[in-house]
């Protein structure tokens, strides 16, 4: 199950899944376009996740900061994490990283606590 740092060729050949996926990871404060924005400045960085030959999602990660920051991941990757996260960390070790980050649910905890991952902090919010 590869993952492959996104190309012209693989945004072409599929236009409608990624679009769909960027869409379902923004959110009020990350929008579809700043994202898009984020990737066509070369800031944030999309890659292609396949299981066999077929694509089973994208993630998308910024590393500016010394760390492999997901900002996002949509299709199916988290029910092939474990055989992801092996090839994230060794994307993060060959861009001379020393960790990964992402945020999400707290929930996500209890599945990714077996890769290592421990929680950072908390993120809170007021709507009014």
């Amino acid at each position: 199950m590869p993952i492959l740092a996104a190309t012209e060729d693989l945004y072409k050949t599929y236009e409608n899944e990624v679009a769909g996926w960027l869409h379902s990871m923004s959110t009020e404060e990350t929008p579809t376009e700043y994202i898009v924005n984020m990737l066509s400045k070369g800031i944030y960085e999309c890659f292609f996740t396949f299981d066999g030959d077929r694509i089973i999602g994208i993630v998308i990660t910024d590393s500016r900061v010394g760390i492999l920051k997901f900002v996002g991941a949509s299709g199916n990757v988290m029910g092939k994490w474990d055989v992801l996260h092996k090839q994230f960390v060794q994307l993060a070790k060959d861009k001379g990283l020393t960790s990964i980050e992402f945020r999400g649910r707290r929930g996500f905890l209890r599945t990714f606590k077996q890769y290592g991952m421990t929680e950072k902090f908390t993120v809170m919010e007021m709507k009014f």
